[in-house]
């Protein structure tokens, strides 16, 4: 994006999707009409040329002190520049160029330009007319279809004589470069990405960065990352933030990748391992090794993508299809895990021989249907289909009695928007779900039913609406109503729950002892704390960046205007801008809790965030 030196307009490159359906052209907003809309201001959208009428896939856009629009035009390795009123001024030679900049000073034009899928480079054009170009530093990068996002980003402050381009690489860090005329000299930043000792593989902004917690030691264990495949993880003491131990490729004691681990009422860890979560492992906090449960089996260490030690696993059969990943488990106060897998050939041939209800074939991919396994602590199998009818789902709680609360993709019946906005806001259908508890008991199954996704029989009237993938069947992939049977209360506010064909995008919401669930609310910024009846105890947080710490935050200083950090000598009543809310979310994703605390993995501004729990009234009470 750019914005126009008068501050009038906004100017857009098209979405870098990877897919062939490109829009192909620069987009315009008007910033002073508050009812405008996008139009489309250069190019044809949806028709990809090289000539001077036309872009193939235009990315960065960037204006220049006279109001010039300059369009990194990827596909036609070109950047074109335009006159403020649209018509075409000149063409600068670059091989796929992704971002651009320009100094509005001096006229100086600087681009990224893709040299593979994992490197990029920095290059400069002396002004519009040069068609020699300074060539800088190589930049890390990773542009394949899964990661174009995360390509790294230019910005240039011509502030002072001597200009400097600013990159936010790949691994997050700050980098910057100062203009040195025929070269880039680089320059020592002190804003990187600062990461202590044992998180230097974490990576807050991946999709799959689950928690879970150990109330009886404090600790918090972090997958550092990844999105499909299974990824390392940390252990973490929870009120320092210092690593305890490492898993997978992070090393440590367990030799092997994790998909996501949960914590038992025990302080056992269960962890789904390898890619796909299939091999169900236990581990113990207090010897800092594997735990053999009763039923495990050995696992050949030669097979599949792990060719490390060998160790004993229960085999929980992972996801078929296009969703490598595993929806998160759930343990319950007597130890059984529940643990939502993709249905297989083998498992719906079970269902069939004992006449139990069976997804479509064409539903064995997780999308469109999922089984709810339910195993003791041991990894014996209790129940194969514990709740008929499932899909995707984003967190399980289990309750004192043995019920079920779960996120699901599913909405209310005339319900148009998440619990906390406004009467009159909108959001997408497909970006929130709903958190349902059923009336379930230990050793009762099913715990309830899902009418009209495996089957197209509702068998009454229809409860809820079901956002997206896996309804009726694999072709249609549309939503419709469904019925939940056997429910004591819903809660139409967990986001982000993304019911589409990629479910990437991922939030997990988290129970504590006191049947209390921790569920992020994206579209508030917050995280919503229901008690056992479903009512809203508190909303934690608010929307912030990485400056919002309270009272802690950066104040503005009373002679520049300019935020800094607060010093001894401040006036007392000197308050911060971002003082309030006192914790801030920019994308809370990943909830854990303790008795003392409340971890969440806030994404956007790649932090975990520890809130310590406090309450109105506290009494202590003597045991005899």
């Amino acid at each position: 994006m750019a914005v126009s030196p008068d501050d009038k307009w906004l100017y857009m490159g098209s979405v870098d999707s990877g897919s062939t359906t490109m829009t192909h052209a620069v987009f315009r907003l008007d910033l002073t009409n508050p009812a405008a809309s996008v139009t489309t201001f250069l190019g044809k959208e949806a028709e990809a040329g090289s000539d001077n009428a036309h872009f193939r896939n235009p990315l960065g856009v960037a204006c220049d002190a006279e109001g010039r629009i300059y369009v990194a035009d990827s596909g036609n390795n070109r950047i074109q520049i335009f006159k403020p009123d649209g018509t075409f001024l000149a063409t600068l030679p670059v091989q796929a160029p992704h971002q651009v900049a320009v100094n509005r000073k001096t006229g100086a034009v600087y681009a990224s330009q893709f040299l593979d899928t994992k490197r990029m480079r920095l290059v400069k054009f002396a002004n519009l007319n040069s068609t020699a170009p300074v060539e800088g530093p190589i930049l890390e990068a990773w542009h394949d279809d899964a990661r174009r996002r995360l390509s790294p980003l230019i910005a240039v402050d011509d502030s002072d004589a001597v200009a400097r381009v600013w990159v936010r690489q790949y691994n997050g860090n700050l980098a910057c470069y100062e203009d040195a005329g025929t070269a880039f000299r680089e320059r020592k930043t002190g804003g990187s990405f600062k990461l202590e000792p044992g998180w230097e593989s974490w990576r807050p902004w991946e999709h799959q960065c689950h928690m879970t917690a150990d109330p009886a030691r404090e600790e918090l264990y972090c997958r550092e990352g990844g999105m499909s495949f299974g990824d390392g993880m940390i252990r973490v003491d929870g009120r320092t933030g210092k690593v305890i131990d490492r898993f997978g490729r992070s090393g440590g004691a367990p030799p092997f990748n994790v998909e996501h681990a949960k914590m038992a009422p025990d302080g056992k860890l269960y962890i789904r391992a390898l890619t796909g979560g299939q091999h169900l492992v236990r581990y113990d906090p207090a010897t800092g090794m594997l735990d053999t449960m009763a039923n495990a089996q050995p696992f050949d260490p030669k097979s599949g993508d792990f060719k490390g030690k060998p160790f004993s696993s229960v085999l929980v059969r992972a996801a078929l299809g296009p969703r490598g990943f595993q929806d998160v488990m759930g343990i319950a106060p007597n130890g059984d895990l529940y643990i939502p897998c993709g249905a297989h050939p083998e498992d719906v041939a079970k269902l069939k021989e004992a006449q139990q209800p069976v997804p479509r074939e064409q539903q064995y991919d997780p999308f469109y249907g999922v089984l709810l396994k339910v195993y003791d602590s041991e990894g014996k199998l209790k129940c194969l289909s514990a709740l008929p009818g499932l899909g995707p789902s984003q967190g399980i709680g289990i309750g004192r009695r043995g019920e079920v609360y779960i996120a699901l993709e599913c909405q209310p019946l005339g319900v148009k928007q998440p619990d906390g906005l406004a009467a009159d806001a909108t959001v997408l259908q497909d970006t929130w779900g709903t958190v349902v508890k059923f009336n379930s008991r230990f050793d009762k199954y099913p715990v309830g039913y899902i009418h009209g996704r495996w089957n197209t029989n509702l068998n009454g009237a229809a409860t809820h609406f079901w956002t997206w993938a896996g309804f009726k069947n694999i072709v249609e992939r549309g939503p419709g109503p469904v019925r939940i049977e056997n429910m004591l209360w819903d809660y139409p506010g967990f986001s982000l729950m993304k019911g589409s064909s990629c479910n990437c995008p991922k939030a997990a919401a988290s129970m504590d002892g006191f049947e209390r669930f921790f569920l992020p609310a994206l579209h508030t910024c917050t995280v919503n704390v229901l008690d056992a009846n479903g009512n809203v105890i508190v909303r934690i947080g608010g929307y912030g960046n990485m400056d919002s710490r309270g009272p802690d935050s950066p104040v503005k200083d009373p002679k520049t205007g300019e935020l800094r950090p607060r010093r001894a000598d401040d006036p007392k009543d000197l308050k911060s801008p971002l003082a309030e809310p006192d914790i801030g979310f920019a994308h809370p994703n990943f909830t854990a809790v303790t008795d003392e605390a409340l971890y969440v993995n806030d994404r956007a501004n790649c932090r975990i965030v520890r809130a310590r729990l406090v309450y109105a009234a506290e009494e202590v009470v003597a045991l005899p």
